[in-house]
Order: C-alpha cells, then sequence, then structure tokens
C-alpha cells in the first residue's frame, strides 16, 4: 500500500495500539493479551542494593507492577536468605541471591505479580495481583528474554540452583490445602538451569503444600542472552498427565487445564547453599 494512505495510516496506528496495550496478534487468530503488566520493565530505575540476612516482600513501582521477594522456608516462606539484590535501570530488571545455611534450606529470590497464597510471611504483598484467569479453553504462550551471569554452587554435596519461570494454579479438581482458595496448588517450574550436587535433575513430586511439576525448556548459557517463547498448552497437558497421573483423572473434561486457573506468576532463582544472578526483560504470559 502506498505510504501515507488512509490504509497506511490506520495500519500504523493500530500497530502502535497493539504495542501500548502489551497485546499481540497472530494471523486473524483472537487476541494474545499478557495477563502480567510492564513485561518489559519500562520502569522507574530502582536498586535495592545488596541486603543481608532477610526475608521480604516489596512492591518498589506500587500495586500495579512487579514485586519483588526473597527469603527462605522449611515448610513456610518466613526465613531469612543471606543475601539479596534487585536492580532495575529502566529497561531490565536485575535479581541476585545468595543462600548459605546449615543443611538443605530453599531460599529464592523472584519477581512476581498475582498471589497463590492469600498472604505472606515476610510482609503484606502490595504487588500487581491481577484476578486469577481460568484456563478453560485457552493458550498458554511464555515470552522470556534472560541473561544468566552467575551460578555457583558453595557446598561439596548439598547446593541447587534452578532459574525458572513459575505458574501458580489452583482449581476445585485439587485436594485441601493451604492456598486462598483451601486448596493445594499445582506450581509448575519451567526451568531453563539446573545445577545441582544434591539431586541429579528436578523432578515431580508432593510437598507439603504443593504439587511441583518440573518442565525443562531450553537451556540458559551462563554469560549469554537467551530468548524464550513457547507454546505451553499441550506441553503441559502431557506434564501433569505424566507427573500426576491420579490428578490428571480427575479432569472433568478433555483437558486438565479446562479444570484450573492461574493466580501467579514468577521468575525465580531457587536457591540451596548457592548462589545465583540473572537478568529479565520481554517477560509475560500471553493467554488467549
Amino acid at each position: 500500500m502506498p505510504v501515507g494512505s488512509p490504509i497506511w495510516i490506520i495500519t500504523v496506528l493500530l500497530s502502535l495500539c497493539c504495542v501500548l496495550r502489551q497485546d499481540c496478534f497472530a494471523g486473524d487468530g483472537p487476541p494474545q493479551q499478557s495477563w502480567n503488566a510492564d513485561a518489559e520493565f519500562s520502569l522507574p530505575a530502582m536498586d535495592t542494593g545488596v541486603v543481608y540476612e532477610t526475608c521480604a516482600s516489596k512492591a518498589p513501582w506500587g500495586p500495579s507492577s512487579w514485586g519483588v521477594e526473597h527469603g527462605s522456608f522449611q515448610g513456610a516462606f518466613n526465613f531469612n536468605l543471606s543475601s539479596a539484590r534487585f536492580r532495575n535501570n529502566g529497561d531490565h530488571a536485575y535479581l541476585f541471591g545468595k543462600n548459605l545455611q546449615p543443611g538443605r534450606v530453599w531460599g529464592c529470590v523472584r519477581y512476581v505479580q498475582g498471589d497463590i497464597w492469600g498472604a505472606s510471611s515476610c510482609g503484606p504483598r502490595q504487588y500487581h495481583i491481577p484476578k486469577p484467569q481460568p484456563l478453560r479453553g485457552k493458550h498458554l504462550i511464555l515470552e522470556l528474554n534472560c541473561l544468566l551471569d552467575t551460578a555457583n554452587l558453595l557446598t561439596p554435596q548439598d547446593s541447587w540452583i534452578m532459574a525458572a519461570t513459575n505458574l501458580w494454579l489452583s482449581g476445585a479438581i485439587l485436594p485441601a490445602g493451604k492456598d486462598r482458595e483451601g486448596r493445594k496448588p499445582l506450581v509448575i517450574d519451567l526451568y531453563i538451569y539446573n545445577h545441582s550436587n544434591m539431586l541429579p535433575h528436578p523432578i515431580a513430586r508432593e510437598s507439603e503444600d504443593a504439587f511441583h511439576l518440573p518442565l525443562e525448556l531450553q537451556r540458559a548459557e551462563i554469560g549469554h542472552w537467551g530468548s524464550w517463547r513457547i507454546d505451553l498448552t499441550t506441553p503441559l497437558e502431557e506434564a501433569i498427565a505424566k507427573g500426576f497421573p491420579e490428578l490428571y483423572q480427575r479432569k472433568t473434561g478433555e483437558n486438565i487445564l479446562d479444570d484450573l486457573s492461574l493466580y501467579q506468576l514468577d521468575f525465580v532463582l531457587e536457591l540451596v547453599n548457592a548462589e545465583a544472578a540473572a537478568t529479565i526483560d520481554n517477560f509475560r504470559l500471553l493467554i488467549h
């Protein structure tokens, strides 16, 4: 079409509208809307500096954007992490964590939106908490850019690192538990890096508080930017069926995702006697 023609102008305006709304349109299909806000981290600059021996849940950009959390947990998320740092330069988001404690104490640092538990032991959750998203008939597409620049195990046999996107799901087919709906939630660990000398690799397991389901994505290369764009719908169905067949048998329709809703999304560095750091950008979960 000629540049400057009415059709050309309308096309450009629609494209700009799509970018500003953080929506993406694929061909003639339905719109793909980002469940989370501020996927590109175009936010006021922020730097917590390195903080030591604390557990915290903060909302540096208020109730409409990302939260930052760090701590360690033995059943409850209410123990201190050895050190942590979060930084944003107005374009990328950085996070660092170090967890070094006797035994195998799990800890993490994360950027987070949504809330699966309804409360936090490390301070009030005042960041963006979207309404739970029913997944019936929906497709899920994950987008992420990530630079993993540090990943060090700190003990000879009791160390673990995992860099992952976490999807926290709940629904009536899940058994009674402690999430905000009184259920035991299902957390999907979409991991791009794992290194450990205490376990060979992540496995599907049921803990006291949740069902944990790992799903390995393209592995991140330390020191290099990586990009991911993945349609998760079929892989999630297959992973749940394989990892928790007893849950899968409870589905009321053709797909188990039809019985679940999304409550929380985070990018996490999970640590046991280890330290890790990463920078992320263009982090969104598209739903259509």
